[in-house]
């Protein structure tokens, strides 16, 4: 039986670009990303660059994320062991 496999995408504070590209570059080959919202984040430069070239899905508080993550994956995860 193939395996299937999928990844998920979490960017969190940070300065810069470069993350957001490979975010981008993630959800265009399939992945799931979230992001940190402004409010929780110390330096909101790389989650915003992500959020404004469209490589995120979803974007909540830093005490969030986990719980949003573990979500995601038992509700797809599932999608994974199919043929």
């Amino acid at each position: 039986m193939p395996f299937v496999f999928f990844a998920v995408g979490v960017i969190l504070t940070g300065m810069g670009k470069d993350g957001a590209a490979g975010m981008l570059a993630m959800r265009e080959a399939g992945a799931y990303n979230f992001a940190q919202d402004e409010a929780s984040c110390v330096v909101f430069g790389m989650p915003r660059e992500a959020i404004a070239i469209g490589a995120t899905h979803q974007v909540a508080p830093i005490n969030d994320l986990s719980g949003l993550v573990l979500n995601y994956l038992t509700t797809h995860g599932g999608r994974s062991l199919r043929v």
